[in-house]
Parts: structure tokens; sequence; C-alpha cells
């Protein structure tokens, strides 16, 4: 159970935590920057300010993620609002950027592709 800090969340999207001490206990925002930590997926939209399901640990069909995904891919956040794409590395040297985001996802929820991406930017995912 969540609360939507100040802004609505779309159905399928990943959710990072409110870290101010103002906001309520399990407020989340929709995760809009990489590397930060996954708290959960939205089951259902839910309002700004307003309450709902959130899946933490399972399976999820039409979760927000990058058309590119590949079944089998770990995910991490992105700079799109509530979208996770391929946690990769380039293949000449991993970037400062790459391997903090890489990190923070295991630290974090860690979530698997188990479809390919569309391109309508749904899979299905297995959060854990």
């Amino acid at each position: 159970y969540l609360n939507a800090d100040t802004a609505w969340l779309a159905a399928g999207n990943f959710l990072t935590p409110t870290l101010a001490d103002a906001d309520a206990p399990f407020s989340c925002l929709e995760a809009a920057t990489a590397g930060v930590d996954i708290f959960a997926i939205t089951l259902y939209a839910v309002g700004a300010e307003g309450f709902g399901w959130a899946l933490k640990i399972g399976r999820k069909t039409l979760c927000n993620v990058a058309d590119a995904v590949v079944a089998g891919d770990m995910l991490g956040t992105t700079t799109s609002a509530g979208r996770l794409d391929a946690i990769t590395f380039t293949t000449t040297a991993a970037t400062l950027t790459q391997l903090t985001a890489g990190f923070k996802s295991l630290r974090s929820r860690t979530v698997l592709a188990l479809t390919d991406g569309t391109s309508g930017n749904t899979a299905t995912v297995y959060i854990s």
C-alpha cells in the first residue's frame, strides 16, 4: 500500500521512495533518475496524493520498460519517469555513471525482464 507523492502514478510504472521527512511513510514517486533505488511497481493508476497498491515481490505484466529490453535482462532506472531499461556497460570501458547505476540496482529491488520489450514500451517483469 502506498501514497502517491504530489504526482499521478501510472499503472505499471516503477517507483522510488520519497525520502523527505515531511512526507508520509510509504510515499512514492515515479523513478525518474538513473541509478535510484526501485521500491515497487504500481498495480493500478494512483491519483496525486492518493493511495493505492503496489507490487514489491512477484510477476507483473505491462510494465513500463524500454522497447529494446530483452527477456533475461536485469533492469535499472532511467531518466524517463517510471521506466526501466537494461543495465548495460560500454564495451570499451564502464563509465562511473554506469557502474554506480549497476551497484545501486543491486542494493534495491531486483527487476528481471521475463519477456522482450514491445514497441509500446511494455514487458512482463519479475521484481524481488
